[in-house]
């Protein structure tokens, strides 16, 4: 099984581009875009070199979906922690 949505977030959290992916794999960012988007599955080897270039467990794209966060929730929360801090 594959979740196309932690290959997106693996990715991410990296913070690499999508071109960045394709360079450490060797798989075209097109491929990856297709991954990502629920085109394409990727094989067992191209998913091993994957995880690899992300340095994640290859594992880790089987389990279920991570909830998405949008990034104004995560602002909002970032700045709700230092509130708090502060008023300490």
């Amino acid at each position: 099984m594959f979740t196309p949505e932690r290959l997106v977030f693996a990715r991410k959290r990296r913070r690499m581009t999508l071109a960045a992916l394709a360079r450490e794999s060797g798989f075209s960012a097109q491929s990856i875009t297709a991954f990502e988007n629920h085109r394409k599955t990727p094989a067992a080897d191209t998913l091993l070199a994957l995880a690899s270039a992300l340095r994640y467990p290859v594992e880790f794209f089987a389990a279920p979906a991570i909830p998405d966060r949008d990034n104004k929730g995560e602002k909002q929360e970032r700045r709700e922690i230092k509130r708090r801090v502060k008023e300490k």
